[in-house]
């Protein structure tokens, strides 16, 4: 078992992964940085379980935001990067599977535009940006 404990429901973030509770998980899928990602059915959030074995997040001095939300379907990423280097970029649908992804580099701020294909429909999306630090969860809404 990578992940889940015996216990239904939301919680464990920042602890280890077999320890975390979650309600109907699906859509398995391992990154390009060899975690494994999952959809909640219950509460629409898309999961990470991380190498080490633990469900994490980036910390709050490394906030980021995503604006305008609701988008028309571009949308600009900034924030703090405290390791400067790779920063990746995975938008997943609310079904949980991916529907965008893009690597850059990044310094000491992160500063990203980015445009959905005009075919993307509307709909609540979660952007995903990881670090060296970690990983952000943000969830944003497509009205075209």
């Amino acid at each position: 078992m990578f992940a889940g404990s015996d216990s239904v429901g939301f919680g464990g973030d920042g602890g280890p992964a077999t320890a975390a509770r979650m309600s109907r998980p699906y859509g398995l899928v391992c990154n390009a940085y060899g975690n494994l990602l999952f959809s909640s059915g219950v509460d629409c959030v898309v999961r990470e379980v991380g190498a080490p074995l633990g469900v994490h997040d980036l910390t709050a001095e490394n906030a980021i935001s995503v604006f305008p939300n609701p988008s028309n379907g571009t949308i600009t990423v900034s924030g703090n990067n405290t390791m400067p280097g790779k920063v990746a970029f995975t938008i997943y649908n609310a079904v949980g599977q991916r529907v965008f992804f893009q690597e850059s580099v990044q310094g000491g701020k992160i500063n990203e535009t980015i445009s959905l294909p005009a075919s993307t429909p509307d709909g609540i999306y979660i952007l995903q940006v990881q670090t060296g630090e970690g990983v952000k969860n943000i969830r944003f809404q497509v009205v075209r």
